[in-house]
């Protein structure tokens, strides 16, 4: 069902748009050409004059799918794009399936809530934002393994909470695992205030130490992410805390609650919204909603259904952003919350709060055959709602399009579409699924077990409708060619060649590359000034805003400064000259010769680059200063003819070094210290920890069979 329900990516119809395309493919492609290289996947030296990437969360340097699906697929491609995404669709539904079973629902019913789920819109909605993607995904694992260990402590779920963890926060947005934590020792303090006030001590000191357990193998397996995170905050403009005014952008807005019922509404009038349009669907499902109304009248409610209905409260709240004071409080008073922007990230957890409460109610008509007191009044009232709803939108509506135009003539329906067309084309669907329920439930009278096949079909219908109707607008762009733009692909430079000897612009206008437009030049191998990406070197940053910017990035990749100048005393912005080159004071006092005498056999070239490493070849008939077009940060090594050698920071940012008279081979390496040591623990450890589970699971399922 779920290749079926994302068919336009699974049978590659169209591709991915926006940040999919424009951010997490070439990022991607990258990381697959560092590890066909057989390196570690540690600088991008194609974009804002080059960073370390292993230090940005979302470049997947670190994520263990894409190293693994690089190594399958001889390389990553758009077609290994297209496949980990549905893929991750897919682990998000056994992760919610496993949920499921833990709140004791039947396989039927968890399969159902499953498959509502991955559909949801969440998933349809950030679609072009791989990391939520990627984090909607394990969040299930992290409940359902971590709810285990709280219930039975033991190695085991132990390990696979610290793993899911670890999955999060190689391959997902940094936000998510900030506020899954909070919830998780929300789990944990709960379960310990429990032991205490039955005073079972023992089972406090077991529950700590397996915690302990889980977080000792979470910092292992996670070692090398958490070292290159910290390696580069101090580097970057974000590495300190956001503003308020950062921390409630693009909310879950007071407008976007239209999306519990009328998802098609939210995804292409942003300005309706009050936030961008992946902010702002967080549908579950008609028939959910109607079975969460009926929960929440339910007296009889179990303590883990309270603590999960008490989390939904609390981030429902929060992704509000600044309609509410909870995300305020949170920036305030709680550690880390004030590191990212985007309230709607907390949307998730009361989606899958209220999903699962939902579920007990389908549990009790699918499982139990027993129809909730309140769910024909309930859904007769929505049906209502619905037909009111209608009725005040076609009045209202004047933009000369509708449902026609939507189904014959969609470009004219994108152009003059007002909300309320997409509210009658929802509230229509709506009125057929619910009136057909309705029907059936007027019928039944005891039992529901006539009903259980014909609920699945709705829900199902339902959800597969409401991924199909939004996709367009916010995943895919249907203008698009997967299989022309994958060919167009394979005929860029492979590996890493020497680059042109020209910096370049990160875009392109080539129409056949639709719907990809920037970070063009990791595809080329070409050296890029710019970039798109929110990950930037702070000393790029004053590079880029001072008056050196233009000449210098209207210069060679490697070239050698006719001029050195101190930037600290330097006022005269008339004499500027791409081949002028300027040091802070210490490093200017250094250099001897401020002024060569360019000669004519004076020559320096890259003869072998690998993204990591730059050898070049050198042959000047006085010392001169080499200047390289990447950004010189901590790990950055210079060896001349085998010998260490001193960088400089030349025009507030690049890579400077002084060359002495005659030829040499300088070697430029980036190799942060105790990479190779933190990669090592994470990798050892990943292993050892699989193996583990490995022979448990198998011990046990020998066991079982005897």
């Amino acid at each position: 069902m779920v290749v079926v329900s994302y068919h336009a990516i699974s049978f590659f119809q169209y591709t991915f748009k926006w940040d999919m395309a424009d951010q997490y493919f070439p990022w991607r492609y990258l990381v697959s050409e560092h590890l066909q290289a057989s390196q570690l996947p540690l600088w991008n030296p194609y974009q804002d004059g080059g960073y370390p990437m292993h230090g940005d969360p979302q470049s997947g340097a670190w994520y263990p799918i894409v190293w693994i699906l690089t190594f399958i697929t001889g390389g990553y491609t758009l077609y290994t794009l297209h496949l980990e995404f549905i893929l991750t669709i897919y682990i998000a539904a056994i992760g919610f399936y496993k949920l499921s079973q833990h709140f004791n629902y039947t396989a039927h019913t968890s399969i159902l809530l499953a498959y509502a789920y991955c559909c949801s819109g969440f998933f349809v909605s950030n679609a072009q934002h791989f990391t939520w993607v990627i984090s909607g995904a394990y969040l299930p694992f992290i409940f359902y393994y971590f709810l285990q260990t709280l219930h039975d402590p033991n190695y085991k779920n132990a390990i696979k909470t610290a793993l899911s963890l670890f999955l999060i926060l190689s391959g997902g947005y940094p936000a998510f695992i900030i506020i899954v934590s909070y919830v998780l020792l929300f789990l944990v303090a709960q379960k310990l205030y429990t032991h205490l006030k039955h005073k079972d001590y023992k089972k406090n000191l077991t529950l700590i130490y397996y915690q302990s357990v889980l977080c000792i193998v979470f910092l292992m397996t996670s070692s090398v992410v958490i070292y290159s995170i910290l390696f580069c905050k101090p580097l970057i403009t974000r590495g300190e805390n956001v503003s308020m005014e950062a921390a409630s952008f693009m909310p879950f807005s007071i407008p976007s609650f239209l999306s519990f019922v009328f998802p098609f509404a939210t995804c292409h009038h942003s300005d309706f919204v009050k936030t961008d349009i992946s902010m702002a669907n967080a549908y579950i499902g008609i028939i959910a909603v109607v079975l969460f109304i009926v929960f929440l009248f339910r007296k009889n409610k179990t303590t883990l259904e309270k603590t999960f209905l008490t989390i939904g409260i609390v981030t429902l709240s929060a992704s509000v952003g600044s309609a509410l004071p909870v995300r305020s409080f949170l920036y305030e008073h709680v550690p880390l919350m004030n590191l990212f922007r985007f309230p709607s990230a907390f949307r998730i957890f009361f989606m899958i709060s209220f999903l699962l409460l939902a579920g007990s109610e389908l549990d009790k008509i699918l499982g139990k055959h027993v129809l909730p007191k309140r769910l024909k009044t309930i859904s007769i009232l929505l049906f209502s709602v619905l037909i009111l709803t209608l009725l005040l939108s076609i009045k209202k509506n004047y933009s000369g399009t509708g449902i026609y135009d939507y189904l014959f003539n969609r470009s004219f329906f994108n152009e003059h579409c007002t909300v309320y067309d997409h509210v009658i084309i929802q509230a229509c669907l709506h009125l057929l699924i619910l009136g057909t329920a309705l029907v059936v439930w007027i019928k039944v009278k005891q039992s529901a077990t006539s009903f259980k096949w014909i609920l699945t079909g709705l829900i199902i219908a339902d959800v597969l409708l409401a991924v199909n109707m939004n996709m367009k607008y916010t995943a895919v762009a249907d203008d698009s060619n997967p299989t022309a733009i994958a060919h167009m692909l394979q005929k860029t430079p492979q590996g890493f060649p020497i680059p042109l000897e020209k910096i370049k612009n990160n875009s392109d206008t080539i129409q056949s590359l639709k719907p990809f437009w920037r970070n063009l030049n990791i595809f080329r191998k070409e050296i890029a000034f710019d970039g798109y990406n929110p990950f930037f070197l702070t000393s790029y940053a004053t590079l880029e805003k001072s008056q050196l910017f233009d000449s210098t990035k209207n210069n060679r990749p490697v070239f050698l400064a006719d001029k050195i100048i101190n930037i600290d005393s330097y006022q005269d912005s008339n004499t500027l000259s791409p081949q002028h080159v300027y040091l802070n004071t210490a490093e200017y006092n250094h250099i001897q010769n401020h002024e060569p005498t360019p000669h004519t056999k004076d020559s320096i070239s890259i003869t072998h680059f690998t993204g990591n490493t730059i050898t070049l070849k050198s042959n000047t008939a006085q010392e001169r200063l080499m200047v390289v077009f990447q950004n010189h940060t901590p790990g950055w090594n210079a060896f001349i003819d085998g010998k260490e050698a001193e960088i400089n920071m030349g025009n507030y940012s690049l890579m400077a070094v002084p060359i002495s008279k005659g030829k040499h081979v300088v070697n430029l390496t980036y190799k942060p210290l105790y990479i190779n040591l933190f990669f090592w623990v994470s990798l050892l450890s990943l292993v050892t920890t699989t193996i583990y589970l490995f022979f448990t699971i198998n011990s046990r399922a020998q066991q079982t069979s005897k």
